[in-house]
Parts: C-alpha cells; sequence; structure tokens
C-alpha cells in the first residue's frame, strides 16, 4: 500500500513537472518564433538598405565617371574623354589606312561677351556653340569642349582633306547665324 500511495506521488509529481516542462518547452519555443521573426525582418531590412546603398554607389560612381570625362557647362565630352576618343580613332583608322579628321575650334571675341554681357550670357553661347557643333555632325564624330572657349572635332573615316574641309565648312556654317544673349539686369543682345 505504501509503495502504491508514493506510485501516486511520484506520478502526480511527474505529470506535475511534465506539465510544467511542456509549459516552459512551449514558452521557449514561442520566444524562439518571435526572435526567429524579428530575425527575419531585420535581416530583410538589412538587404534592402545593402541593396539601396549599393545602387546609390553605383549611380554616385557613375555620376563621377560622367563627370570626370564631361564639360559641366555644355555637357559635352572633356579634353580628357576627347583624347581617349582620339586615340582609339588613330588607331582604328592607323588599321584601316584610312584617314580621320580633328578640328580645333577657338571662339574669337570670347572674352568681349563676358564683359559686355556677363558671364550667365558667356555660358549661355558656349551652350548654343556646342548644342550647333553638335548638330552639325555626322554619327560617330565627337566634339568636345577643351575648356573656356575652345572646342575639339574628332571625325573619323572621313575621306581625305577634302572632306574634312566640308565639313570644317559646315561647321563653321551651324555658327555663322546671330546669337541672341541674355544680359545683366534683363538687357541682351547678338554675338
Amino acid at each position: 500500500m505504501l509503495a502504491l500511495a508514493d506510485n501516486r506521488r511520484l506520478s502526480r509529481q511527474l505529470g506535475s513537472l511534465n506539465a510544467e516542462l511542456e509549459a516552459r518547452v512551449e514558452a521557449r519555443t514561442a520566444e524562439l518564433v518571435r526572435v526567429n521573426g524579428e530575425l527575419q525582418e531585420l535581416s530583410q531590412n538589412l538587404e534592402h538598405k545593402v541593396r539601396t546603398r549599393t545602387a546609390e554607389l553605383e549611380a554616385s560612381r557613375a555620376k563621377l565617371a560622367y563627370q570626370a570625362h564631361h564639360d559641366a557647362l555644355t555637357g559635352l565630352p572633356n579634353r580628357a574623354l576627347f583624347e581617349d576618343r582620339l586615340q582609339l580613332a588613330a588607331e582604328a583608322a592607323a588599321r584601316a589606312q584610312e584617314p580621320l579628321a580633328v578640328l580645333f575650334i577657338d571662339l574669337d571675341g570670347f572674352k568681349a561677351v563676358n564683359d559686355t554681357f556677363g558671364h550667365p550670357a558667356g555660358d549661355a553661347l558656349l551652350q548654343e556653340v556646342a548644342r550647333r557643333l553638335s548638330s552639325g555632325l555626322r554619327g560617330g564624330d565627337t566634339v568636345a569642349r577643351f575648356g573656356g572657349d575652345e572646342f575639339a572635332v574628332l571625325a573619323p573615316a572621313v575621306g581625305g582633306s577634302a572632306d574634312a574641309a566640308l565639313l570644317a565648312e559646315a561647321l563653321l556654317g551651324v555658327l555663322e547665324p546671330s546669337f541672341e544673349l541674355p544680359g545683366p539686369a534683363g538687357g541682351g543682345g547678338t554675338a
């Protein structure tokens, strides 16, 4: 009888301990599920931040590369990009035994435009010159701003000096019409 009573007491105690253990396991499982959910959310947030930051860095790198090779005012290639393209074009022309043309354009009297109408007018003039020169070129040609009032044109695969002369005349033709310039305090002029 004693053994039976002791057995019942131990069974109740075992049941109580088992229920307590199951409650602890259930609580710990719930806690792990919650922590796992938080970790997944943190991981997703981190992945999103990494993707966003990577995209920002790539955009920044592309912007810096563009700025390193283009004139800020006109958007044209700068001297460095022009020289790179010239080297590639010269190598290709040598391989193909074809001529290429390089034209240098300097705007006469540009300082007078800045002095008379102001730097905003000078900037507008340079932008319009860049637009006009670009519009007068073939698809594979390059016009670049070297700085100040200096531009250069690379024309690969020209037929020879006569074709280069025709290109030069065509570019002078697009620059020939007057330029309307904004002036200081609403005044303006023609160059």
